[in-house]
């Protein structure tokens, strides 16, 4: 029988910078003084590409509690992006409209470009959902190419965010210039404009209750609106970012694949812990990558 075909070379993916939302549990350093109220998003300071790229936005230090004897706390440096952000998301679609859906099509969603894990720990406790992506984010000195995670809380308002994004894109396809444009909107092609919400949700139970900002979309949904050119210019992308977005394609889906597969080698047996409207309950615990 003849020799199977060699399997193509694996893509070789680097650790991708991360933009990361604290939803105002997070202590900044204000004068000479911590104080917990940081709300916004943030990238990691100290990766010389990274910094190349942000050059010139404002910095912020973060205080992280630690739960290692050696210090209470961990203090990092960072890329103040501030609480309204614009970034280019490469995916191509959802296989669900909810967390629980969604890890239910884990491979499928991977294959769009999104990685979604909600692992189930060997010990019965709970652990947070996750919701990953590949985005453009337009810097002061070119386009940085990071990875913006959402998780527990924040999921299911990454996924609201991303669900409306493709809605916008479609509303597009009946707007633009087909001979301009004879492919469908792919959603790279579209800013998807992120903020920091001004009205606090509380979750949890009882004493367990906290008050937080969580991240919103602040798409313009409206079908007249959208119509307006001057609209569609602000938030469509310029064809440089539409030649990096096809060149990483590849990338973004790899990279989905591998962080799925990371996340269920974690924890092994991994799936659904638990219909999702019973995910949220207690005391939330504080994580220095989004909280």
């Amino acid at each position: 029988m003849p020799l199977p075909s060699r399997a193509p070379k694996p893509l070789s993916l680097p650790k991708m910078p991360r933009i990361a939302y604290h939803m105002g549990l997070t202590e900044v350093l204000d004068g000479k003084r911590y104080v917990k109220s940081f709300a916004g998003f943030v990238v990691e300071a100290g990766n010389p590409d990274v910094d190349a790229i942000l050059e010139g936005t404002p910095k912020a230090t973060l205080r992280h509690p630690r739960s290692d004897a050696k210090s209470p706390y961990e203090i990092k440096e960072y890329w103040n992006l501030g609480p309204d952000i614009g970034v280019f998301p490469i995916f191509s679609g959802m296989a669900g409209t909810t967390i629980y859906d969604l890890v239910k099509h884990q491979a499928e969603q991977a294959n769009m470009g999104i990685a979604v894990t909600w692992p189930r720990r060997t010990d019965g406790t709970k652990s947070k959902s996750s919701v990953s992506l590949l985005v453009f984010y337009p810097g002061p000195h070119g386009l940085l190419l990071a990875e913006l995670s959402a998780k527990g809380l924040m999921s299911e308002y990454m996924i609201d965010a991303l669900l409306t994004h493709l809605d916008v894109c479609e509303a597009l396809d009946n707007i633009i210039n087909r001979e301009q444009h004879p492919d469908p909107v792919f959603p790279g092609e579209v800013k998807l404009p992120l903020h920091v919400s001004e009205t606090e949700v509380a979750f949890g139970k009882n004493a367990g209750k906290t008050s937080v900002y969580p991240m919103e979309h602040t798409h313009i949904t409206d079908p007249d609106k959208l119509k307006d050119k001057k609209y569609i210019a602000k938030i469509w992308a310029p064809a440089a970012f539409t030649s990096e977005i096809e060149a990483q394609w590849e990338t973004a889906i790899a990279w989905a694949k591998n962080r799925l597969a990371s996340a269920n080698r974690e924890a092994i047996g991994s799936g659904p812990i638990a219909p999702v409207e019973t995910t949220y309950e207690g005391e939330y615990e504080e994580d220095p990558y989004n909280s």
